[in-house]
């Protein structure tokens, strides 16, 4: 926990500085780490100073960060990385599905070719980045939001207590699984803080289940 307040504290400040002299900045960060017993990645607690990202998925981070920051300008690593095909087209598209508000691609060897060509992966996946930037992708983000009735409990403690208790890896394992069965059966869902559990915002805002992945902290 004093991790996770230090970097929280540490970005405040720099956050801070920052909108003195620009008020309207975005602030984020890139390359962004899964939930972690150490570390500083309390999601909850970073999403209260910052409002955009470039994201990695791991962890589920896609849906707590949509959770904890709506309308962040999150813009996840989700392009390039030498794929191709299929794969490389549902990756473009998965952005959008998770409501992502952009895309960032790595690396520029990945893009374009040493004669300055474009790579198969590129020429894969470009048209569909147009019509996310242009079209059907546009209309989805902007004018398609699913109604959320299902809520998971976002348990830094238990996270925590699965660390204590070497079984990080099944804690992960656990909700990963909760979330494609979720995605599976067509539920649309959120990540709510121990913070919002706590002081009631839970229960205003609708939803008809409360799911505890794994969650054995009596704190919560």
């Amino acid at each position: 926990e004093f991790m996770d307040s230090r970097l929280t504290n540490s970005v405040a400040f720099s956050v801070n500085r920052i909108r003195e002299v620009d008020p309207a900045v975005r602030f984020a960060l890139s390359g962004t780490q899964r939930p972690s017993a150490y570390g500083g990645t309390d999601w909850w607690k970073q999403l209260n100073v910052m409002d955009a990202a470039l994201n990695y998925g791991g962890g589920g981070q896609f849906d707590i960060h949509r959770s904890f920051c709506p309308g962040g300008g999150f813009m996840p690593w989700n392009w390039g990385y030498s794929s191709r095909g299929g794969a490389a087209v549902a990756r473009v598209w998965r952005t959008a599905f998770y409501g992502m508000r952009g895309l960032m691609g790595f690396q520029s060897t990945s893009q374009i070719n040493q004669d300055w060509t474009f790579s198969r992966g590129l020429r894969d996946t470009l048209p569909h980045v147009r019509r996310l930037v242009e079209g059907t992708g546009m209309h989805f983000v902007n004018n398609l939001v699913a109604k959320h009735e299902v809520a998971i409990l976002y348990s830094q403690a238990s996270l925590r207590a699965a660390f204590i208790e070497n079984r990080r890896e099944e804690h992960d394992l656990l909700e990963e699984k909760v979330r494609l069965l979720l995605r599976n059966l067509g539920y649309a869902y959120d990540y709510v803080s121990y913070d919002e559990l706590s002081d009631g915002a839970v229960a205003k805002r609708g939803y008809r289940v409360l799911l505890l992945a794994d969650a054995v902290a009596m704190s919560d």
